[in-house]
C-alpha cells in the first residue's frame, strides 16, 4: 500500500465561504435509519477524536475535538464499540428504533507494567513486538485489493499572525478575525475508494463542501491518507525530508526501544498498550502509543507524532492516530484516520487537522481490465451543489461550534462577495502599493473585469552591461480571465540604453483555451537583444554585479527583430506537443562603455563575442534566419485529477522523455545560405533511494544534420556552465564551465547526476543534527565531439537560512589542469 499522506498548504489568500443553515446531529436519513449521537468522556472530560462503530462492521465514526459524535445507524440491536488509546474498550448493546443520544464514558486502562511479570532483563514489549514484526507481511498482503466510502474533514485555522505580511493585511479580506486568528480552511468531501495492490487508485468524490465558495471542489483527497504501519518506511515529499522508519519495521530494533505500558482484556481478546520510544532524537521515526491484539499480532490503533528533528519539511510537528476494525476473522482495516499538525512560519502560527472515516469495505472485488488509470481522483459534476439537508444526514463527525460559525460566517459573505461594491472595496485594499511590491513585483486587479496586471521586481528594472551601459527595462503583463479557465495573456517588455542609445520593445501574447489539455496559442515579436545562448546562462542582476564590481562583462547578446508564434496541447496523457514557427533578423552588437567601479587594471573585459572562448568559432555577419521546431515531451505515469470544469496535473512517477527537432535556415546578401536540423532527445528521472536520500538523473545527447553551409554561432548547442560564484537555479547545469567553451555543430552528450543525502549524513553530526540542513553530492560529464571530455564532482550543503545551497566542486578537462571552486545557489529539490 503507498504511504503518503498530504497535508495541503496553506496559501494565504481570499476564501470567502458558502453553504447555508448549520443545523446537523439528529436526522433521520431513510426509513429503518437513525441518528445515534452524544459525548465520549473519561472521568468528566472529553475524549477528542475517540473511535465508536458496529461490532462486527465498519460502519462509524471518530468524535470532534470536543469529544462529540453523530453517526447513522440502521434500526435493530446492535453492540457499540468505543475506543481510544489509553483507555478501556467500552462494548454496550442498544437497541435503535428513533433517533438517538447516548453519552460514553471510558476508563482509563486499569492494568499496568508493575502488575505484569517481567522475566529477565528485557521488558515484554519486545517479545510482542518481534511477534508483531514476523507477523507484518502477512498483515500488510492480507487483501490484494479494497473499495469503501470515505468522509474526509480538514481544518487549518491560524492562531497567531502579524498585522501584515510582505505588505499584505490578513485582516482585511476577511481572512481572519480583528484578533488575527481564525479558520482559513475548512472542507468536506465523500469518496468512493478503490485500491488495488501494490499502488493503484481509483476515487471518485461525490459530494464537497468548501467553507466560502459555493463552486469550489474540495482539496481533499484519500489517496493523500493512504498510510500503513505494516511498510518498512514511510515517506511524503511534501512533507518529510526523508523517509520514516515503522515500529513495525524488520529494523525496528535498530532505531526503537519499546515498553509494555498497559494491557487489557477486550471480552476474551488480550490487548497490549506498547510505548514506542526513539533511540536518538534525530533519527526518523515517530514516538507514541501502539495497541497490539494479542496471538492476533496485529494494530488494532496507534497514536505516534513525529516532529522537525525527525526530517518534517512543513511543518513543525505531526500527530497521527489510527483505529482498525475487523472486516472479517482474519482482516483488519482502518475505520478511522486522524492527523493533527502545528507549524510556524513567517510569524504565523497555525494548526489544523485532517479526519478520514472509512465504511462500506468490500474486500478484493473483481475490478474489471482497465478500472485503473492514471485519474488518480474523479469529481463528479454536481458535488459541490448538496444542501445542508444532505450533509446533515451523511456527516458522521458533528460540528463544533466554531466550524458553525465559519460556515454561517462566510455564508453571509458569500452572498455578497459578488456584487460590484463588494469588489471595488477589496480591490482597493489589494491595489494598495507596498514597500514589498519593489522585491516582490506590484500586482493590480479589477475583479468586476476578470483582469490583473503585474509589474516585475525592482531588480529586473534597472541593469548594466558594456553593451548597452545602464540598462531601464520596464516591464508588464496583463491577463483577462474567464470563469471557465480560460484566459487571454499579454506581456510586454520596453527596453534602452544610455550608451548605446539603442530603444528595444517586444510584445507577447497568449490564449489558454483548454482546461482539460492546457492548450494554448502563442504569439511574440519584437526588437530586443538576445543572448547567444537562448538559456540565458547568466541572470542580468549577477552580470550586473560583475560587469560593475568585478570588472568581467560575462554577457554576450546579438540584436533580434524576429516574430514568432506556435501552439502546444497534451495530446494524450503525459504526451504534450509543442509546435513553433519563427522568423528572425539577426545583427551584431558591440560594446559601448567600459565602465566600471573597478580599477582600469583591474578589468578584464572582452568583446562581445563567443570566439574568445574557442579560435574555431567562425565569424559572422547580419543575416536573415527561420525555421520550425518541435517539441514532444513524455511523462510516464503522469497522474491527474479531473474535475468538472479542467484537469490538474499532480505529478508523474516514471521518468520524463523529450524528443525534438529543429530545423533553421539562414540567408542574406552578406553570407552563405545555410540549413540544418538539430535533433536532441532528453530523459530526466527522479529516484527515491529510502533512507540514504534521493536522487535524480539527467540525459541528453544530440546531433546536428548540415543540410547547407555553415550555422551561425547563436545556432549552436551550447551548455549552460558558471563563471561567477552564483549558480543556476537550474540543477542541471554546471558549475565551473566556462559559458561557451564546448558549443557545438558536433554530436553530444551530457550527464547530470544529483544526490540529496537529506539527514542520512547531517542527523548524525552535532549541532547540524539540529538544523534542517542536508548533505549534497553531484556527478556531472559532457562529451562532445572531437573535444576533450569534461566531468565535474561537487558536494554541498543546502538548506542554509532555508533557501541556499553551498557547493565544492571540482571540474576537469581530461588534457588539462583541473580546477575547484564554491558556489551559491538557490536551493530548488536538490
Amino acid at each position: 500500500m503507498k504511504n503518503t499522506f498530504k497535508i495541503p498548504v496553506l496559501v494565504f489568500s481570499i476564501i470567502f465561504l458558502l453553504l447555508n443553515s448549520l443545523f446537523l446531529f439528529s436526522q433521520t436519513v431513510t426509513d429503518n435509519t437513525y441518528t445515534l449521537s452524544g459525548t465520549i468522556k473519561s472521568e468528566g472530560d472529553a475524549v477528542p477524536f475517540a473511535h465508536i462503530y458496529l461490532e462486527g462492521s465498519s460502519r462509524g465514526t471518530v468524535a470532534n475535538e470536543f469529544g462529540e459524535y453523530s453517526f447513522q445507524v440502521p434500526a435493530g440491536n446492535h453492540t457499540i464499540v468505543s475506543r481510544a488509546v489509553g483507555y478501556s474498550t467500552y462494548r454496550r448493546s442498544i437497541t435503535i428504533d428513533a433517533n438517538r443520544k447516548f453519552d460514553i464514558n471510558l476508563k482509563v486502562s486499569s492494568y499496568s507494567i508493575g502488575e505484569i511479570v517481567v522475566r529477565g532483563s528485557e521488558d515484554p514489549a519486545y517479545e510482542i513486538m518481534r511477534q508483531v514484526i514476523d507477523h507484518r507481511d502477512k498483515h500488510y498482503k492480507a487483501v490484494e485489493g479494497f473499495s469503501c466510502h470515505v468522509y474526509l474533514k480538514g481544518l487549518n485555522r491560524v492562531t497567531k499572525a502579524p498585522d501584515e505580511i510582505f505588505g499584505f493585511n490578513l485582516t482585511a479580506f476577511g481572512l481572519l478575525d480583528s484578533n488575527n486568528t481564525g479558520i482559513i480552511y475548512l472542507s468536506e468531501s465523500e469518496s468512493e475508494f478503490h485500491f488495488q495492490r501494490p499502488d493503484k487508485i481509483r476515487e471518485v468524490m461525490i459530494s464537497s463542501k468548501v467553507s466560502g465558495d459555493f463552486s469550489a471542489f474540495s482539496w481533499n483527497m484519500a489517496s493523500d491518507f493512504l498510510f500503513s504501519v505494516y511498510q518498512n518506511t514511510i515517506y511524503q515529499e511534501a512533507l518529510t525530508q526523508r523517509v520514516i522508519i515503522s515500529p513495525l519495521a524488520d529494523n525496528a530494533f535498530f532505531y526503537y526501544d519499546f515498553k509494555l505500558k498497559n494491557t487489557a482484556f477486550d471480552g476474551s481478546q488480550l490487548i497490549y498498550d506498547i510505548e514506542v520510544i526513539p533511540k536518538r532524537a534525530n533519527d526518523p521515526v515517530v514516538s507514541g502509543l501502539i495497541q497490539i491484539n494479542h496471538e492476533l499480532w496485529n494494530v488494532r490503533q496507534l497514536s505516534v507524532e513525529l516532529n522537525k528533528n525527525n526530517g518534517l519539511n512543513l511543518v513543525d510537528t505531526l500527530k497521527i492516530s489510527q483505529s482498525y476494525v475487523p472486516i472479517s476473522d482474519s482482516v483488519w482495516m482502518p475505520m478511522s484516520q486522524h492527523f493533527e499538525f502545528v507549524f510556524n512560519i513567517l510569524g504565523i502560527e497555525a494548526e489544523g487537522y485532517f479526519t478520514g472515516i472509512y465504511t462500506d469495505y468490500t474486500l478484493n472485488p473483481n475490478f474489471e481490465r482497465g478500472f485503473f488509470t492514471n485519474e488518480l481522483l474523479k469529481v463528479e459534476e454536481g458535488a459541490d451543489k448538496r444542501d445542508s439537508l444532505y450533509w446533515s444526514r451523511v456527516r458522521p463527525i458533528p460540528l463544533t461550534s466554531e466550524e458553525q460559525r465559519d460556515y454561517k460566517l462566510k455564508d453571509s459573505i458569500a452572498e455578497i462577495r459578488n456584487t460590484d461594491a463588494f469588489k471595488d472595496s477589496i480591490d482597493r485594499i489589494y491595489n494598495r502599493f507596498s514597500p514589498w511590491d519593489l522585491l516582490f513585483g506590484y500586482r493590480y486587479r479589477n475583479s468586476k473585469r476578470s483582469t490583473r496586471f503585474v509589474i516585475p521586481t525592482i531588480t529586473s528594472l534597472f541593469q548594466f552591461n558594456t553593451i548597452e551601459g545602464f540598462v531601464v527595462q520596464p516591464e508588464l503583463n496583463f491577463r483577462k480571465s474567464a470563469e471557465d479557465g480560460k484566459y487571454h495573456q499579454f506581456n510586454t517588455s520596453m527596453r534602452y540604453g544610455f550608451s548605446s542609445n539603442d530603444f528595444y520593445a517586444k510584445l507577447g501574447y497568449r490564449y489558454f483555451y483548454n482546461t482539460f489539455n492546457s492548450s494554448s496559442f502563442f504569439l511574440e515579436g519584437g526588437h530586443f537583444p538576445q543572448q547567444f545562448n537562448t538559456s540565458s546562462p547568466i541572470h542580468p542582476v549577477v552580470n550586473t554585479a560583475y560587469t560593475l564590481f568585478w570588472g568581467e562583462n560575462y554577457k554576450k547578446m546579438y540584436e533580434r527583430s524576429y516574430l514568432e508564434g506556435g501552439w502546444q496541447s497534451e495530446i494524450v496523457n503525459g504526451l504534450r506537443l509543442t509546435l513553433t514557427i519563427s522568423g528572425e533578423e539577426r545583427s551584431l552588437l558591440d560594446n559601448t562603455t567600459d565602465f566600471s567601479f573597478r580599477k582600469t587594471e583591474n578589468k578584464n573585459f572582452t568583446r562581445n563575442e563567443i570566439k574568445q572562448y574557442r579560435q574555431d568559432f567562425k565569424d559572422w555577419e547580419p543575416h536573415y534566419a527561420a525555421g520550425i521546431e518541435t517539441n514532444f515531451r513524455i511523462r510516464f505515469q503522469q497522474k491527474y485529477i479531473s474535475r468538472p470544469d479542467r484537469k490538474i496535473i499532480t505529478g508523474y512517477r516514471g521518468p520524463q522523455w523529450t524528443l525534438g527537432q529543429k530545423t533553421f535556415t539562414g540567408f542574406g546578401n552578406q553570407i552563405d545560405d545555410f540549413t540544418y536540423t538539430h535533433f536532441q532527445s532528453t530523459i530526466e528521472h527522479n529516484l527515491r533511494l529510502g533512507l540514504i536520500g534521493n536522487s535524480k538523473y539527467l540525459l541528453r545527447g544530440g546531433l546536428f544534420q548540415k543540410w547547407q553551409g555553415e550555422p551561425a554561432p547563436m545556432d549552436l548547442m551550447h551548455f549552460n556552465g558558471k563563471q561567477t560564484i552564483f549558480a543556476r537555479i537550474d540543477p542541471f547545469s554546471y558549475y565551473l564551465l566556462d559559458y561557451y567553451k564546448f558549443s557545438t555543430f558536433d554530436p553530444y552528450l551530457e550527464f547530470h547526476f544529483l544526490h540529496s543525502f537529506d539527514g542520512f549524513i547531517a542527523n548524525k553530526i552535532p549541532l547540524i543534527k539540529q538544523t534542517d540542513l542536508a548533505f549534497t553530492s553531484d556527478i556531472k560529464f559532457l562529451f562532445v565531439e572531437d573535444l576533450p571530455a569534461y566531468y565535474e564532482f561537487s558536494f554541498g550543503m543546502k538548506n542554509i537560512l532555508s533557501i541556499f545551497r553551498v557547493n565544492y566542486t571540482y571540474g576537469h578537462t581530461i588534457g588539462s589542469t583541473g580546477r575547484h571552486g564554491l558556489s551559491l545557489q538557490i536551493t530548488q529539490g536538490f
